[in-house]
């Protein structure tokens, strides 16, 4: 693939293993009543499980307060202390949350844990080696981390080990078949070993599971192109983002040498377009320098 092609396929995202609080474990909030100490801890435990919901919605930096609230009142609160590190590494903030990894590494309970988040913090940071062996690691020691699994699935995939990357994800599934982040990645990686058919399926499952992931629907409409069903690629598509999904349908037709059909789609990209539609216009001048060539090639042929 040419790599000046300019492109802007909204769908193409490997999604990054998300910082899932249900993986924190189940926490015991009773507490005996009428004292000050447990009024005072009842409180704490409130403080904590907002910070679960907290990181469960998306909203890091929110949890890394609450967190660090509850740390305040209880330093050895380990529980905490991992959910200050899912928020760190959430934030982006690898270098934070691999300290507190390695503090509970040493506790049995939350060994296996601390090993998954420091390869998905060496992830983060492209350091993909340290990655493998953390996360390698981490699921010797538990094999139901399906963040790891994904991310080990990830790491194969940059390497084109589609055998050990296929059994990764097959691995991370049966543990959460309801991973939205799995199914697209997976759906990538059969993309890239070339497999649109099978990767359609994990996006469909995606879709089932959210009907809004942008994600999800963008890669389907890819695979879609890559099959050659481009009208049913466009079906459903938000009117407003229709330009875009045109533009990305051009692409893939284009890398798939179907020519014509490409410059239909860029052109149809730019027409709808709100705004000057600079990639789909730099698509169109690509694309027709390219049946220029051919043109000129047939030509020499005779």
């Amino acid at each position: 693939m040419n790599k000046s092609l300019t492109v802007s396929i909204l769908g193409l995202l490997m999604a990054l293993p998300a910082c899932s609080p249900d993986l924190l474990g189940k926490q015991d909030f009773s507490a005996p009543p009428d004292s000050p100490a447990t009024l005072e801890h009842s409180e704490v435990n409130s403080i904590f499980a907002r910070g679960l919901k907290q990181l469960a919605s998306g909203d890091a930096e929110a949890a890394q307060t609450s967190f660090s609230k509850v740390l305040a009142a209880e330093p050895d609160n380990k529980d905490a202390l991992l959910g200050l590190a899912e928020s760190n590494l959430s934030l982006g903030h690898t270098t934070d949350a691999l300290t507190l990894y390695r503090d509970l590494e040493a506790d049995e309970t939350f060994q296996a844990r601390a090993l998954q988040g420091q390869g998905l913090a060496y992830l983060r940071d492209g350091q993909n080696a340290l990655a493998l062996t953390k996360l390698s690691e981490a699921v010797d020691a538990d094999q139901s981390l399906w963040r790891s699994w994904n991310a080990m699935g990830q790491i194969y995939d940059s390497q084109k080990a589609w055998d050990e990357a296929n059994n990764a994800y097959a691995f991370g599934l049966s543990q959460n078949p309801g991973s939205i982040a799995l199914r697209n990645n997976v759906g990538m990686s059969l993309l890239l070993q070339d497999r649109p058919e099978d990767a359609l399926t994990h996006f469909e499952a995606a879709l089932n599971i959210d009907p809004r992931n942008k994600t999800a629907a963008s890669n389907r409409q890819i695979a879609l192109a890559k099959l050659g069903r481009y009208a049913e690629a466009l079906e459903g598509v938000n009117q407003q983002e229709r330009y875009i999904a045109l533009n990305n349908i051009g692409y893939i037709a284009m890398l798939k040498g179907d020519l014509k059909r490409a410059r239909h789609y860029f052109n149809l990209a730019a027409e709808e377009s709100p705004a000057y539609y600079k990639i789909a216009e730099e698509n169109l001048k690509r694309v027709e320098q390219m049946l220029a060539d051919q043109s000129d090639h047939s030509d020499q042929d005779f």
